[in-house]
């Protein structure tokens, strides 16, 4: 299963803000609490329960810390470990295995900072037996207008993780990742990608790659050298994943397929989106702008 959790941040409004920056970071926070993280991962844990998949790789499964100036307590959302509590409430036993952050920026807000990682993540089923858990950030970056000290720019990371699964006598690795929306970075991401797969082990990678079929970092990664292969051929319709605009509108749709799951070494037998249809829309909000898809790989 692989799912674009929402961090809750609404960094585009940011990084458009010439002004007061400290009050974009406030509302930037308040757009995290209104987006109402524990509620959101509840409904992921329950589409995860209800599955039942063996690994799972998370996008935007971010921590979130305030530390606001008026003295009050430190208020926490850690996405992962919501996530965790809420299936262990099911009966779903899972543990976190692998995790990297990209981003981790502090944000200076007039109330008080605002501490952000952002965090790829791999759970597994407890009783599956996974080893070798390995992370990375893409050393292709997209650019950001920040000057360092002796020239140059800050560039926004990408990360990725991974782990070594053994299944019924058989290993494998698993991969998640979350790739730039920036098309130019983002091909340049999933040619490190390829290099990364490039295992003798069979092989998944899953992840918002933010590139839909003809786009040039999907192209690269299904009909390029790889030998990866996407798994929604089992799937029926568009399989489409991205992006709501509005995490409130019931009405609010995806259009784009960019959540994928791609195999090497396995035949695809099924797959299927997760938090797509009406039912999903709980307590007055969807569980993410994105929608989960899950595959079942038979290893041959």
């Amino acid at each position: 299963m692989t799912w674009n959790v929402l961090h809750g941040g609404a960094f585009d409004r940011v990084l458009s803000e010439t002004g007061n920056l400290p009050a974009a970071f406030d509302a930037l926070w308040a757009g995290v609490v209104a987006s109402d993280p524990p509620a959101r991962m509840r409904k992921v844990a329950a589409e995860i329960a209800s599955a039942r998949p063996d690994l799972v790789g998370l996008q935007e499964a971010a921590l979130w810390r305030a530390e606001l100036r008026d003295g009050s307590a430190t208020i926490e959302y850690d996405l992962v470990g919501l996530v965790l509590a809420e299936l262990r409430a099911r009966g779903a036993a899972y543990s976190l295995v692998s995790l990297q952050a990209s981003a981790e920026p502090t944000l200076p807000g007039a109330r008080g900072s605002y501490r952000f990682a952002d965090r790829v993540a791999v759970l597994a089923r407890d009783g599956l037996a996974v080893s070798n858990p390995r992370g990375g950030l893409y050393a292709t970056r997209l650019p950001l207008p920040v000057p360092l000290p002796g020239g140059g720019s800050f560039g926004v990371p990408r990360a990725w993780t991974s782990v070594d699964v053994e299944l019924d006598g058989r290993r494998f690795r698993f991969l998640c990742t979350h790739l730039e929306t920036v098309e130019a970075v983002s091909a340049g991401q999933a040619a490190e990608l390829v290099t990364l797969a490039g295992t003798d082990l069979p092989v998944i990678v899953v992840g918002d790659m933010n590139s839909a079929p003809g786009d040039d970092a999907y192209e690269l990664l299904v009909n390029g050298t790889s030998g990866l292969r996407d798994a929604w051929e089992a799937g029926e319709g568009a399989g489409l994943t991205c992006c709501r605009d509005s995490l409130t509108d019931p009405a609010a749709g995806v259009t784009q397929r960019v959540d994928l799951v791609l195999q090497r070494g396995f035949t695809a037998r099924s797959a299927a989106l997760a938090g797509a249809d009406a039912a999903s829309f709980e307590g007055g909000r969807w569980p993410s702008d994105h929608v989960g898809v899950v595959a079942e790989l038979e290893l041959p």
